[in-house]
């Protein structure tokens, strides 16, 4: 629910930096080729959204790392749980005596 809450008002904070700044403009060099008088906003934005896209790769790989090693600490505690008789942990005064 926060997630939703911080992205509409960050959603809202991008849309008044753009109405606000929707007349400041400048030219954009890619070294081969110069954009003249592109919005300021929209070349911050367009730079946010690249590094977003670059980025996505490292964090998806990172959350599969995460995924696996959880998954291997898993198996290996079911496996650890599974060789355990449930008679070695009763204390000798706790045992059944027979008479």
């Amino acid at each position: 629910m926060f997630k939703l809450i911080f992205f509409l008002v960050g959603l809202a904070a991008a849309i008044v930096f753009s109405a606000l700044n929707i007349g400041n403009t400048s030219d954009v060099s890619f070294g081969f080729t110069v954009l003249h008088e592109i919005p300021v906003f929209l070349s911050i934005s367009i730079s946010f959204l690249a590094g977003a896209v670059f980025t996505l790769p490292f964090a998806f790989f990172v959350s599969l790392n995460n995924k696996r090693k959880k998954k291997e600490q898993n198996q290996k505690a079911a496996k650890f749980i599974d060789d355990i008789r449930p008679d070695d942990f009763i204390p000798e005064d706790l045992k059944p005596v027979d008479e």
